[in-house]
């Protein structure tokens, strides 16, 4: 005899087991992350992607390099701010680069660049020009690869 699975609300709902411990530790987690948004100048806000308080330790996992390099020079006072806000013993602020990935940008290029007309012209003559035929070749089989042809 097989039992009909339970609905998700009924998993949501319950008071204990894993999913209602992983649900209040993201809760933490995005609390956490507005807070130290919140200690962070405005236009750095939106390059932070997480925060972690460890033990001793803030770890910030920023966007890009840029933003990574700003934020070290304000993270004495970050951690000064967390310090004062928690009265914690936080001696030091850590930060990585965790760039967002955009399926777009993530796409291989074509190695292939493209040849004028002018260019293919000029390979046509360079070709017409040396005594290697091979190297001759060569310069014909560029050639064909105009973006008009």
């Amino acid at each position: 005899m097989t039992r009909e699975p339970y609905p998700l609300q009924f998993h949501l709902r319950k008071s204990t087991g894993p999913l209602t411990e992983l649900m209040h530790r993201i809760s933490e987690h995005q609390t956490s992350l507005n807070l130290v948004r919140s200690l962070l100048p405005a236009e750095y806000r939106a390059h932070c992607l997480h925060v972690n308080l460890r033990q001793n330790e803030v770890l910030l996992l920023m966007d890009s390099p840029v933003w990574a390099n700003r934020t070290r020079y304000v993270s004495p006072a970050i951690l000064e701010k967390l310090n004062g806000l928690h009265a914690s013993t936080l001696k030091r602020v850590r930060i990585q680069i965790a760039p967002q990935q955009n399926p777009e940008t993530n796409l291989p290029k074509s190695r292939r660049a493209a040849l004028s007309p002018s260019g293919a012209e000029t390979l046509l003559g360079a070709a017409d020009s040396v005594s290697d035929p091979a190297l001759a070749t060569a310069l014909r089989r560029l050639a064909q690869r105009s973006t008009d042809s």
